[in-house]
């Protein structure tokens, strides 16, 4: 069975079942269904087939119902005791019209139609050897081809290949040392000069939008953390090194967990190590909130087990929990207003002063030197 080919047939064979003996006569009351590829059962369109004799009938089938793969004939009789079957009951379809070719003696298939037009006995050979002619002007390696003159209508198809083979897009990876890499090199340098450049004006300047674009570049640069290891002698480098030294003088930085007096006393968050340790040291608070440093305040009071500090005054705002607290290994030295001194403490300097021996004032014109020359005139 030839696939998708019309005028084909199926055989059929009607016996009886119960002594199994051909059945003739029995065209009217035989018919069939194809199932096509595994498909569903259709009936025949050649709805009773032609008896040809000792129980054999024959169905004539459309080109449709040869349009598969594996085709199933499921005959059937209406007469009572009467089986029929396909013969054969299936059958897996060949190539169409294969029938048709041409095998020599030898079992070489000869050419018949080429394009649907049928070829003579010479058509091929007849081509061959116009190819064979022309491929012998060619010559070995070529060497014909030194002597074949310039045809002027060439140099639009030179043009033409020419202007195809710049229309292609340069692709992702060109060739190493082509000019499709060495473009693609500039190509990829020309949107970072497009953004520094913005759209400048015939001279080449830079126009707004260009510097613009210089001044985001070095926000991004200076908001870009120091490194770990910076290069040496590079400006971070410097940072660093003032970073580091800056860390060096500080006590303590940390935050404010809670206030106990407004602006004055508060409760840090990680305290010191040991009681009264920061007593008269500058600390600096950090306002969160308005984002700004108050002036330089110091300690006049610390208290270990609750981590209290007590300040000498009020800060420039009001301070919250939060708030960043740096206190410095600096001491200040508090004045008498300020209540880090006490009278008694005035009287040991005044009587340290009295008592100091007049022989180490000799100073020309220092009160010291007057008092010595008076204590001898007195003498």
């Amino acid at each position: 069975m030839q696939k998708n080919v019309a005028s084909q047939k199926w055989i059929v064979f009607a016996f009886n079942r119960t002594n199994n003996t051909p059945q003739t006569g029995d065209s009217a009351n035989i018919t069939a269904n194809l199932r096509i590829d595994g498909g569903s059962a259709d009936g025949v369109d050649d709805t009773n087939p032609t008896e040809l004799e000792d129980g054999y009938y024959a169905f004539d089938l459309t080109q449709a119902e040869t349009n598969g793969d594996y085709i199933l004939i499921c005959p059937a009789s209406s007469t009572a005791n009467i089986q029929v079957i396909g013969v054969p009951g299936a059958v897996w379809t060949t190539a169409p019209y294969y029938n048709a070719q041409s095998i020599d003696a030898s079992g070489r298939v000869d050419v018949i139609k080429i394009a649907g037009t049928t070829q003579t006995a010479n058509d091929n050979g007849a081509d061959i050897n116009a190819i064979l002619v022309d491929t012998a002007e060619i010559g070995a390696a070529g060497a014909g081809l030194t002597a074949i003159p310039w045809n002027s209508s060439w140099d639009a198809e030179v043009q033409s290949e020419v202007a195809d083979a710049l229309d292609v897009a340069v692709p992702g990876s060109p060739t190493a040392n082509s000019i499709n890499e060495r473009v693609k090199a500039i190509d990829n340098k020309l949107p970072s000069l497009d953004y520094l450049m913005g759209t400048s004006d015939a001279t080449g300047a830079l126009d707004s939008s260009g510097l613009a674009a210089i001044n985001a570049e070095v926000d991004t640069a200076l908001d870009t953390a120091i490194p770990g290891s910076p290069a040496p002698n590079s400006i971070n480098e410097r940072i660093k090194a003032i970073d580091t030294v800056t860390d060096d003088m500080k006590m303590k930085d940390t935050t404010i967990s809670s206030i106990t007096t407004p602006d004055t006393v508060f409760v840090l968050t990680n305290g010191l190590t040991a009681d009264d340790d920061p007593n008269y040291a500058v600390c600096s608070i950090y306002d969160t909130t308005g984002s700004v440093w108050c002036g330089p305040r110091y300690i006049t009071d610390y208290v270990h087990a609750t981590k209290t500090v007590t300040v000498n005054e009020n800060a420039s705002f009001t301070l919250q929990a939060g708030d960043r607290v740096v206190i410095w290994n600096t001491s200040y030295a508090p004045t008498v207003a300020g209540g880090g001194i006490t009278a008694g403490d005035i009287n040991a300097i005044a009587d340290q002063v009295w008592d100091e021996a007049q022989t180490d004032h000799t100073t020309e014109g220092s009160t010291g030197e007057k008092q010595n020359r008076s204590d001898r005139i007195g003498r």
